[in-house]
């Protein structure tokens, strides 16, 4: 990526009309080789000599005028083209005198040669063909690399691996490709876009590659292009959609903080604040940092002047640096997304990808201390559906393959006990300030709780919630289609959404899943609160099958619920989100249990009559679907008798169950005889009992032909026993039909 770290900058003056183009080529006469264009600047003819100079450069670590900012920097200072700093090769610029190279000059160079004699200055170039370049020539700067390792050859040879590197170039230049959302743009604090330009991109990245004369890999990363889209041009993509909706729950807040390396003792070292500190041990003398004129106007922190030096040289062991994260909130669907930038370039070996920093803490903690910030701390509270662009300034140290950061300031706390040794200054929360709700309650009546009609919710006191305002409506936007009572919201499981890193460098986490248990069906929308603090929540009850009983009324905000459809479709939005919870619910009813039956090996042994000395000592019985025959819901009640000879009944899936719930149903068979006299209603005496805890839900008892030998009437009747879960906790979940108990009755003659 050091290449394109050069070409990217080189190119600054193309504007969107920069190129860089890989080419791998196994064909080429002198062997696999790899070339490296650009349409750039070029070089001068002493910047290609030294060009393989480990760690040689003409670039300069910018100097950033903190002192003219009580706030945070503006964003120019954040997103910066020229990555050449900190690197191991030679930065691509221009000599003095004009923006394009009077002469092509060409060389070639042995690497491992000149790692074995310690030689690193190019001799032995030549002008290309002694000619004059042209303006239109399109390649300013050319690298040619034969003599590959086996190993690269093999990575460059895999279009899978190929794929891999187009998605994450796409990823890493993403600004300087595809710029940054007008929308999100749009919505940033006017502290940080004051005086600023959006970043348009313009970019274009182009690779090839070709064996036994054909191109096995083609692919062009730049504006426009559909093809290896990243996770980041998602996150910008749905931004830019859901904000046609004018949602304010999509608006960002920001917290910014200052890194102040410490000084010789150990104190943080503040003797100048808005410049870089010079760190202990830091080398002078020939080689040493160079300040001018023209650096100090140049945010980019390059001359134009040649030099011999080398990072190596230059380059402090701690800097001071400055942070911004944009939170960014989804209220439709799950994100978990931390994306770090270094000078504009998302750092993919980070290990700051994908795990949300620190600072998120402190900012939860300043948003519960602003009044009228409470909208932004329900919403950091919620890390679920969080984007975190994590942007960091220029100066800030780098890994030679500007793939990591470097230094102290690497884990960005949020804790000031993290901090001993070293300076934060952690600012305020930033936000746009709105007099607009963001969400609100569509026809809402005051009353008082006790006139609607509810059974009160659990962990909720309605005597103390006297003339709020209800509804049975609410809009997550202002002209978005309301959730209505009876739809199916699902509650975002944030221990899922955090548990585990997904691989890759996506920067992503595992999503929240669409389960049944998360599921939740509105009974009443409720807002409390001032203007400068209302806070939303929803009357709801958790999901069951339209057959078992009714889960208690729970109160949950709003801001942790999401509607059933993540994406929104343009139009018709309630009938589609009605069908998705049809989908749903039809999806989950036909796997769950909903009743108890004999299993169908079993049912031959069963019978109306036996004799005295019958064989009848066994039975099996399962736990069986909805989607599978018999009668279904509420509509039949009465006790499954004579066996319950139900040939069509399938398992329920306990699998999938168990995804859904954390369940388990513990089975009891009581065998009872009739004792009645002539005209008198049936009485049962109890004559034993039997325990099956089961397996893979089926229950098995033996053992009871001995009492059931007498002349007489009897029954084998089922309890299940669904209070109890898996882990032995009390309050199970209760899926099975209440109307459909089993039982088995038969006679034994005289």
């Amino acid at each position: 990526m050091e290449l394109i770290d050069n070409a990217a900058e080189a190119t600054m003056h193309r504007g969107d009309k920069g190129q860089i183009t890989f080419e791998i080529d196994f064909d080429a006469e002198d062997g696999p080789t790899l070339t490296v264009e650009d349409n750039g600047k070029g070089m001068t003819f002493e910047q290609l000599r030294n060009y393989a100079r480990m760690s040689y450069t003409t670039s300069r670590i910018p100097d950033i005028p903190r002192d003219d900012y009580d706030g945070p920097l503006p964003l120019r200072y954040f997103i910066n083209r020229k990555l050449n700093r900190y690197g191991r090769g030679s930065a691509a610029t221009a000599p003095k005198d004009s923006l394009q190279p009077s002469r092509a000059y060409m060389s070639e160079f042995n690497y491992g040669q000149s790692l074995r004699d310690n030689s690193w200055a190019l001799e032995g170039m030549w002008e290309k063909e002694q000619v004059v370049v042209e303006d239109d020539l399109d390649g300013w700067t050319i690298i040619r690399i034969r003599q590959l390792r086996p190993d690269v050859l093999k990575e460059l040879g895999d279009k899978q691996r190929l794929e891999k590197l187009a998605r994450q170039l796409n990823q890493a230049y993403h600004f300087f490709l595809h710029g940054m959302s007008q929308a999100l743009w749009d919505a940033l604090p006017k502290e940080l876009t004051n005086g600023c330009d959006r970043p348009t991109g313009g970019l274009s990245i182009h690779i090839k590659a070709t064996a036994d004369r054909k191109t096995f890999f083609d692919a062009t990363l730049g504006p426009g292009e559909p093809t290896y889209v990243s996770d980041l041009q998602k996150v910008f993509s749905e931004f830019e959609e859901l904000s046609k909706k004018n949602n304010n729950l999509l608006k960002p807040c920001v917290s910014y903080l200052r890194y102040m390396p410490p000084g010789p003792a150990g104190q943080p070292n503040v003797a100048q604040p808005g410049r870089t500190p010079k760190a202990a041990g830091s080398r002078s003398g020939r080689g040493s940092a160079r300040r001018s004129d023209a650096t100090a106007r140049d945010p980019g922190g390059n001359d134009d002047d040649d030099c011999l030096e080398t990072d190596i040289d230059t380059r402090p062991k701690d800097a001071t640096c400055d942070f911004i994260v944009v939170w960014l909130y989804f209220p439709y669907a799950s994100r978990s997304y931390v994306f770090p930038f270094w000078s504009g370039k998302v750092m993919i070996k980070s290990k700051l990808l994908g795990q949300m920093p620190d600072i998120l803490k402190e900012a939860v903690r300043q948003a519960r201390a602003d009044q009228e910030a409470q909208s932004h701390f329900h919403k950091l509270e919620d890390p679920g559906r969080l984007v975190a662009l994590l942007l960091v300034t220029p100066d800030a140290l780098a890994h030679q393959h500007k793939s990591d950061f470097e230094g102290r300031s690497y884990e960005v706390r949020g804790s000031p006990s993290d901090r001993v040794g070293t300076e934060w200054r952690d600012g305020p929360l930033i936000f746009e300030q709105d007099s607009d709700d963001e969400g609100q309650l569509v026809d809402p009546i005051v009353c008082d709780a006790a006139e609607l009609d509810l059974e009160e919710p659990i962990g909720f006191d309605l005597a103390a919630n006297m003339m709020k305002e209800w509804s049975d409506k609410y809009a997550l936007a202002h002209d978005a289609e309301p959730l209505v009572k009876g739809e199916m919201l699902i509650r975002v499981d944030l221990t899922k959404a955090q548990a585990k890193r997904e691989e890759g460098e996506d920067g992503r986490k595992s999503s929240v899943r669409r389960v049944a248990r998360l599921g939740r069906i509105v009974e009443k929308f409720k807002s409390e609160g001032n203007d400068f603090a209302k806070q939303h929540f929803a009357i709801v009850r958790p999901w069951r099958p339209h057959w078992s009983p009714k889960a208690a009324l729970i109160s949950e905000s709003i801001m942790e619920l999401q509607p059933v459809l993540p994406e929104r479709p343009k139009r018709d939005i309630l009938r589609h989100r009605q069908e998705e919870q049809h989908k749903l619910v039809k999806q989950w009813e036909d796997f769950l249990p909903h009743r108890l039956v004999v299993r169908q090996d079993a049912q031959q042994g069963l019978h109306t009559e036996y004799d005295v000395n019958h064989g009848f000592d066994t039975i099996s019985v399962m736990l069986a679907s909805a989607g599978s025959g018999g009668s279904k819901g509420k509509g039949s009640k009465g006790a499954q008798r004579e066996g319950a000879a139900d040939t069509t009944a399938k398992p329920a899936d306990l699998v999938k169950t168990a995804y859904h719930f954390a369940y388990r149903a513990h089975v009891t068979m009581i065998v009872e005889r009739c004792r009645q006299a002539e005209g008198v209603q049936e009485a049962w005496e109890q004559c034993a009992c039997f325990q099956d805890e089961g397996s893979n839900g089926t229950y098995t008892f033996s053992g009871f032909a001995c009492y059931a030998r007498a002349p007489g009437k009897y029954r084998l009747r089922f309890e299940v026993d669904e209070g109890e879960n898996e882990k032995g906790d009390k309050g199970g979940v209760y899926l099975l039909d209440p109307n459909l108990p089993l039982e088995h009755r038969f006679e034994v003659p005289q």
